[in-house]
């Protein structure tokens, strides 16, 4: 077979794959380009070989070349069980095919697998990797409001952390979905919202800090004097203007009704500001751990937290509590010194019983 069928043919399979995973998996773009990368760095490893011609021997090779560095930078052991896994979900759907599935054998994708070592390491839950309250008080508190543009990235900031919305459902959220009123967000896919598995979420802004509250109020109601209507986006793009001999664009000074088109211009908004407020930076992401580990310290039942994981979007709470707010090194320590070993839990509870005993009596 000739080099440009071979390629015509890989060319035809993983345009099939990318439509499977679009439209019977329904996955989402951001999950699709990295099968798509996962398989184009597989395809650079095996020089454009023919697909057909996998086997475990290729899988084992390219684990190993994976860890090797790759223009002088080494891929994070988290980037290879990801390609990995990947490519292990695409040959068991391409070993079902024509012309394929004599080829190779669906054992040979077991060997895409991780040791139990490297799969802990993969999975381990890092502490202390993400701001405090205090912090995110002092970011907002430091961004300069007089003009339009400050006004936005304080909003959008105090927004991130009482709300604990996903960067992608923020820059797709309307004025229409965000109730002013009773500080009620409605992420609603039918409205433009993308959220997570396009899945419906009602989320509030949490009653943390009253400043937040009245900046984020006071946006909206800003936008709305400007004539902004409900369709417009909640956070919008900064207007971009060329100076007079359009050769170089000015400083932007105000907003135009224009949705920002991927989360990389939120995470500049964050790196600009906190590296004028000299602190230092972390992702849009990261105010979702900084809200649960807040909130964690005022909800009290599980009813409480059932509501709370629901409006950050899990299905379980466990996905909230073994995935967000993690505890640093230093809170960690200081929990388990404080547990009281002075008594057991049967004594504590016999003790409890007789002040009940003595309470009924009077």
């Amino acid at each position: 077979m000739t080099y440009n069928r071979i390629k015509n043919n890989n060319a035809r399979v993983i345009r099939e794959y990318v439509f499977f995973l679009k439209n019977a998996r329904r996955r989402s773009e951001k999950t699709i380009d990295t099968a798509c990368r996962a398989i184009a760095s597989y395809l650079t490893f095996s020089n454009h070989a023919d697909l057909a011609t996998f086997n475990k021997i290729k899988a084992v090779k390219y684990k190993d070349w994976l860890q090797e560095p790759i223009t002088g930078k080494r891929l994070s052991l988290t980037t290879v069980y990801t390609y990995c896994r990947c490519l292990a979900n695409f040959f068991i759907w391409l070993h079902d095919k024509a012309g394929y599935k004599s080829k190779f054998s669906l054992m040979d994708c077991e060997y895409f697998s991780f040791t139990q070592s490297e799969y802990a390491k993969v999975t381990q839950i890092v502490g202390d990797d993400y701001p405090d309250f205090k912090y995110v008080r002092s970011l907002v508190n430091s961004i300069n409001r007089s003009d339009e543009i400050g006004f936005r990235d304080s909003a959008l900031i105090s927004f991130l952390a009482l709300s604990g919305i996903r960067v992608g459902a923020l820059i797709s959220l309307s004025m229409q979905c965000f109730d002013s009123a009773k500080l009620i967000i409605y992420q609603n896919p039918a409205l433009g919202v993308k959220t997570k598995f396009s899945k419906p979420i009602i989320t509030v802004l949490h009653n943390l800090d009253r400043n937040m509250i009245d900046i984020i109020r006071s946006w909206n109601k800003h936008l709305q004097k400007r004539g902004f209507s409900n369709t417009d986006p909640l956070f919008p793009a900064s207007k971009v203007n060329l100076a007079l001999n359009d050769y170089f664009f000015q400083k932007p000074e105000e907003v135009e009704p224009i949705y920002w088109r991927s989360s990389g211009p939120v995470n500049t908004i964050i790196r600009r500001r906190t590296t004028q407020a000299q602190l230092p930076y972390f992702s849009a992401h990261k105010f979702r751990h900084t809200l649960v580990a807040e909130m964690d310290k005022y909800i009290t039942t599980p009813l409480e937290l059932k509501a709370f994981s629901q409006s950050l979007g899990h299905s379980q709470t466990i996905t909230t509590l073994q995935n967000y707010g993690n505890l640093s090194a230093e809170k960690l320590q200081e929990t388990l010194l404080g547990i009281n070993t002075s008594h057991s839990k049967q004594e504590m509870i016999c003790k409890l019983e007789e002040a009940l005993k003595i309470a009924r009596r009077n």
